[in-house]
């Protein structure tokens, strides 16, 4: 388990540097345009920022990611949209949603880094960016306190395990929000980012105790 002030003064030793305040900047920036979108009122150009733009605030496309079969079919876009702004479900629930339907409609690959950027657009106080989707790894999740056994969310999205994957993502929200309790959701989304670096170094720290 992290000590909670440590975790703090790290964080915030971070989320204060230039670099970091632009990155908060953006990512507020973009949410806050689409916060009062619903999918039907979204333009051609919104739909490629959300889906295909490398770039766009909430998180970059990794390089291994492959463009969308459907990038250039508004209705699928569109219709992806309202899966991943439907805030009654689940952002796990969304993932899975998300690889149904688009495997449905001709995906050949799972593009989950597509996935888990359009729900945190929507949802940045309860869904992951890509680069906190990929930093919370199992073992990360255990130094951070996790009781359950955690596994790859990759895993969970790809078995459509609900009921495994969103409590998971729930404890990492909690634990950002109990570390950073005076932060709004874009710094603490942020922090989420960032928290799995402080996990490893804690865990090197440990691995390198006599």
């Amino acid at each position: 388990m992290i000590d909670d002030r440590k975790a703090r003064d790290w964080l915030l030793s971070r989320l204060n540097q230039p670099g970091t305040m632009t990155r908060l900047e953006r990512l507020e920036d973009i949410c806050e345009e689409f916060a009062e979108k619903p999918a039907d009122k979204l333009t051609e150009s919104d739909l490629l920022r959300i889906w295909t733009e490398i770039s766009n605030g909430v998180s970059d496309l990794p390089s291994t990611s492959n463009n969308l079969v459907n990038a250039a079919n508004p209705l699928i876009l569109r219709a992806a949209s309202k899966i991943a702004q439907n805030n009654a479900d689940q952002p796990g629930t969304r993932w899975i949603k998300l690889t149904a339907f688009f495997r449905q409609n001709g995906e050949r690959y799972n593009q989950l880094s597509h996935y888990v950027r359009a729900v945190a657009l929507f949802d940045p106080g309860n869904a992951p960016t890509v680069t906190a989707y990929r930093g919370l790894a199992p073992k990360v999740l255990t130094e951070l306190g996790y009781n359950a056994k955690p596994v790859l969310w990759e895993s969970l999205i790809q078995n459509g395990d609900e009921a495994a994957l969103n409590p998971a993502i729930r404890f990492s929200f909690e634990t950002i929000r109990r570390i950073l309790p005076g932060a709004d959701i874009y710094a603490q989304a942020i922090g989420l980012e960032l928290l799995p670096g402080y996990a490893k170094e804690v865990m090197s720290t440990h691995s390198s105790s006599p």
